[in-house]
C-alpha cells in the first residue's frame, strides 16, 4: 500500500502550523488559523507571511520578536525576527528534503 501522500500531508501541515505561529511571535498579528485544518490553509499562511515580510527593512528584521523582553534583548540581539525565521525554516527545509527522499 502506497503512503507517500501521508508524508507530504504531514510535512505540509507541520510547516503550516510553524509558519502560522510566526504571526504572534514576530508581532505581525494573531494566528490566521488557530483551529483550522492547516493543510488547506498553507497557501494563505505563506502568502500572508510573504506580504508581511516583503516591506521590512534590515532594521525591522533585526527588531526583537515578541517572546523576548527588552531587558533580555539589550545584551544579546540574537532574539530578533530574522533569527526566528532562519531557525524555524532550516529544520523544516531539512525535513522536507527527507520527506521527498522517502520511499515506502
Amino acid at each position: 500500500m502506497r503512503r507517500d501522500g501521508i508524508v507530504s500531508f504531514t510535512f505540509g501541515a507541520n510547516i503550516s502550523a510553524v509558519n502560522d505561529a510566526l504571526f504572534p511571535l514576530l508581532g505581525i498579528g494573531p494566528k490566521l488559523f488557530p483551529d483550522a485544518e492547516l493543510k488547506q490553509a498553507a497557501d494563505q499562511i505563506n502568502h500572508a507571511l510573504w506580504t508581511a515580510f516583503t516591506p521590512w527593512t534590515t532594521a525591522e528584521w533585526l527588531e526583537k520578536h515578541t517572546n523576548v523582553s527588552a531587558e533580555e534583548f539589550a545584551p544579546n540581539r540574537g532574539g530578533n525576527r530574522f533569527t526566528v525565521v532562519v531557525n524555524r525554516s532550516t529544520p523544516m527545509a531539512d525535513r522536507s528534503v527527507h520527506g521527498l527522499m522517502y520511499t515506502p
